[in-house]
């Protein structure tokens, strides 16, 4: 047993051995490398090029197949050749520079451009200002509409697609004393709206707020769901957080009579993510949501 070595030490002692054990992935491409044999006690290797090479074996913790791949294992003979069939010859860099350019000739001679696979880099999607969408921007705006003297449903936090993000939303208007409403369209919503997770999350970010459905027949359901007076606000206004979203143009419309001023909580962050990041972030509470409901579900069965 010898104390852990440095780079080269460890090369001399891996090069002057006859086999390596070893359950490293990194040991075993050194040992590839020096064309010695290695055994790994696994049943799974983290380099499997090597066993389908036949320069390593995995034998699992059995002590028995240990013993006789001790007693049998050797390496092949000509390990160049056997480092060249999986590494190449030395030649990809000129056959990389050999398919860019085949790849770029073929989408020119299509009229395609070779800068993206679905076309011309003119065509391509632009990028979504989503810059705006931040909690320092969303203390701003509640900090003027606190001022102002809005009403309650002229600030909807919408947490029909997803709750994600909305706690935070709530403790930012809250603490600059803004009066806003959570809104809720069952029709669409992407989660159990009926569950009892759900009620208590709803009930705790609805604690002095409004809340809000889009017509009477959600509203009475939500009403008795929620033991809470639910507002019917008619079919709310588009989202008003969407690419290019200011904080001073929203205030302004309010001011100017719009009716609401609908948000998306599960967009907004500490720091702006794109509209893909925020999705992700929907799924990911989805899938967790619904791991837990099996694990539950698991644990009363047993």
């Amino acid at each position: 047993l010898v104390e852990p070595l440095g780079y080269f030490d460890f090369q001399s002692l891996l090069r002057q051995c006859a086999f390596v054990v070893t359950d490293s992935g990194g040991v075993g491409r050194e040992a590839f490398f020096a064309g010695k044999p290695a055994i790994v006690p696994l049943d799974s290797s983290a380099w499997i090029e090597a066993v389908e090479a036949g320069l390593a074996v995995m034998t699992g913790c059995s002590g028995e197949r240990l013993r006789a791949a001790l007693g049998a294992l050797l390496p092949p003979r000509d390990v160049s050749a056997l480092i060249e069939t999986n590494f190449g010859a030395g030649d990809a860099g000129a056959r990389i520079v050999s398919e860019t350019s085949s790849c770029i000739d073929r989408r020119r001679a299509r009229g395609e451009g070779p800068w993206h696979a679905i076309g011309q880099f003119g065509i391509l999607p632009k990028a979504t200002d989503v810059s705006m969408l931040t909690h320092d921007h969303f203390t701003a705006l509640s900090d003027r509409i606190s001022v102002s003297g809005q009403t309650a449903y002229q600030l909807l936090l919408d947490v029909t697609q997803s709750l994600d993000g909305a706690a935070e939303l709530v403790a930012i208007a809250r603490d600059a004393g803004v009066a806003f409403s959570l809104y809720l369209d069952t029709a669409h919503c992407t989660y159990n709206a009926l569950a009892n997770d759900v009620r208590a999350t709803l009930l705790e970010l609805a604690n002095g707020a409004g809340l809000a459905a889009a017509n009477a027949d959600q509203a009475g359901l939500l009403a008795v769901f929620l033991g809470r007076d639910v507002a019917t606000v008619g079919d709310a206004p588009p989202a008003s957080d969407g690419n290019g979203f200011d904080p001073r143009d929203a205030l302004a419309n309010l001011a100017d009579g719009q009716t609401a001023l609908r948000l998306r909580p599960w967009l907004w962050a500490r720091i702006a993510v794109t509209p893909f990041e925020s999705r992700l972030r929907v799924i990911d509470a989805a899938r967790d949501a619904a791991l837990e409901d099996i694990a539950s579900g698991l644990e009363m069965v047993t």
